[in-house]
């Protein structure tokens, strides 16, 4: 069967479907990969075939900029400088390939220009949810922003906010070019943008059941899967270079703001001060050295990359920013996490890792170095998180990230798009 994956976002986001990708190939299907040109390298090197939806520069142009990282502005952002950007030529690449013969897309909720096309085309659709954030429930509604708790809000309340969200932010940025793309295409408008990104044939969940339990009123077709754990050189040797300061003594603590985000100065020269107060050592993560202190000394270093399946075993903690790629792959290896969530998932998956006790949140805000040095302390030094980490760590044991994932597309392509319930 031939699919068509169409990811959105950072390294982060992009990782899960070229692992799923690389699963369905092993498994005889034929996966084509649309995606932004800054990802080319990665997306070839694995041996999966390549359509650029969006360049290199365009990515980078949108992710430097502020309001990519507001908690109000962000999505508004993200659909001005990188949705719209691309919507119609993924909606057209889709419809032209449907014409040579069958075909499943296999897409970001995100991806607004793949959802036109299945439209159009009659093509079934498969809608990959990354975090449990983007599944609104009323029943347990999830943090929406780092302004209001989740956990704090009623859930009238919770509600309405969602809705006045929905309406004043997501709809007011998206339903013009939507819906102007709709009707070119003799579709009807659409409103409610956060309920009609999920597909009406299979919403896949790439996360399990005890990070975020399915909940009866989120949307038809909704599966919960597991983590997709799959990281670029995950279980190949780390270099020579992140070898060697591992060997040079105790464990780091790793620190990283997201692989997309390029206004992490204040959060670096935070850190290393952290390092300094706490004497730990440490290592900053991040493909913007811009971002990093000059004045790093031998027991804090700075590396573009590593891949989170073979560093994070090795390491004290992580200091991150909250992204689903990223808590995940701290849940496997079983080490404290302490969170500064900025927007979008972020704050979600934050509440999510504090129920489960292996880790802690801070505000933006509240990010300053005696603060973050005092939770982090307790974070190292308490009993409670080192054997909810160690519990937590036990659900990976024998895990086929995969298999669940490529069995439900599996059924979906088998039913048929006319025959789903």
């Amino acid at each position: 069967m031939k699919f068509i994956v169409c990811p959105f976002g950072s390294y982060g986001d992009l990782n899960p479907f070229v692992g799923l990708a690389l699963a369905l190939k092993a498994r005889g299907h034929e996966p084509i990969l649309l995606a932004c040109g800054y990802f080319r390298e990665l997306i070839e090197r694995h041996g999966l075939p390549f359509r650029e939806l969006g360049t290199t520069e365009e990515y980078l142009r949108a992710s430097e900029h502020p309001d990519l990282w507001h908690p109000i502005r962000g999505f508004p952002h993200i659909f001005h400088h990188g949705i719209e950007q691309i919507m119609q030529r993924q909606c057209e690449w889709i419809c032209d390939e449907a014409s040579r013969g069958p075909v499943t897309v296999i897409a970001s909720c995100l991806g607004f220009g793949a959802r036109i096309a299945c439209e159009k085309r009659n093509i079934p659709l498969i809608t990959v949810h990354l975090q449990p954030a983007v599944l609104f429930s009323e029943i347990a509604p999830p943090t929406m922003t780092g302004l209001i708790p989740g956990s704090w809000v009623p859930r009238r309340l919770a509600s309405l906010l969602h809705s006045l969200g929905e309406k004043l932010v997501a709809d007011r940025a998206a339903c013009p070019s939507i819906n102007a793309l709709r009707q070119a295409n003799g579709l009807l408008p659409v409103r409610h943008i956060t309920r009609w990104w999920h597909s009406p044939d299979c919403n896949l969940c790439l996360f399990p059941d005890w990070y975020a339990p399915k909940q009866t009123d989120w949307p038809a077709h909704s599966v919960t899967t597991n983590f997709p754990l799959w990281d670029d050189g995950d279980g190949a040797p780390l270099s020579p270079s992140i070898e060697s300061f591992l060997n040079e003594g105790e464990r780091p603590i790793v620190f990283t703001p997201g692989s997309g985000n390029q206004l992490a100065k204040e959060f670096f020269e935070t850190c290393l001060q952290v390092c300094k107060k706490l004497r730990k050592r440490g290592m900053f993560l991040t493909r913007f050295s811009h971002q990093v202190p000059p004045s790093l000394d031998s027991t804090v270093r700075h590396f573009e990359y590593a891949p989170f399946g073979s560093l994070l075993p090795r390491v004290a903690a992580i200091v991150h920013h909250g992204g689903i790629g990223t808590v995940s792959q701290a849940l496997r290896a079983g080490i404290p996490q302490l969170i500064m969530p900025l927007s979008h998932d972020q704050p979600d998956n934050a509440e999510r890792v504090g129920r489960l006790g292996v880790g802690d949140s801070l505000s933006p805000r509240s990010f300053q170095t005696s603060r973050v040095a005092r939770v982090l302390q307790s974070l190292l030094e308490s009993d409670s998180v080192r054997s909810s980490c160690k519990q937590v760590a036990s659900r990976f044991a024998n895990l086929d990230a995969f298999e669940t994932p490529c069995r439900v597309i599996e059924e979906v392509v088998a039913r048929g798009k006319s025959d789903l319930p």
